[in-house]
């Protein structure tokens, strides 16, 4: 349920579109970029630390900051940048068969 706090927005993230509600922590009367790039993990899977967002072409770095600070009100779109976490089982196939194949180059 959006409160007169929160706020919602377009995250774009290379060609996914995505419609998020920012609410505010309980301690904070409105959201803040922190608060928004927690939501924008949630929905994207992008981790906190690999993201870069980005309005109006300029990068947002100051995470208490509050939004409507930073200009971001209601319907604004914002831009992401970031990779998404792989899966650790994935990554662990992956580096086990990168070993395997360097593995045979130097023993063939």
């Amino acid at each position: 349920m959006c409160s007169n706090s929160d706020l919602i927005v377009t995250i774009t993230h290379g060609s996914e579109k995505h419609k998020l509600q920012v609410e505010a922590e309980e301690d904070h009367n409105e959201p803040t970029l922190q608060d928004m790039a927690l939501s924008v993990e949630k929905v994207t899977g992008v981790p906190l630390a690999s993201q870069k967002l980005i309005y109006k072409g300029k990068s947002l770095k100051e995470m208490q900051q509050k939004l409507s600070v930073l200009g971001i009100k209601n319907g604004c779109k914002v831009m992401l940048i970031g990779k998404k976490k792989k899966n650790v089982k994935v990554q662990q196939y992956i580096t086990l068969y990168s070993l395997r194949e360097a593995y045979k180059g130097v023993h063939t």
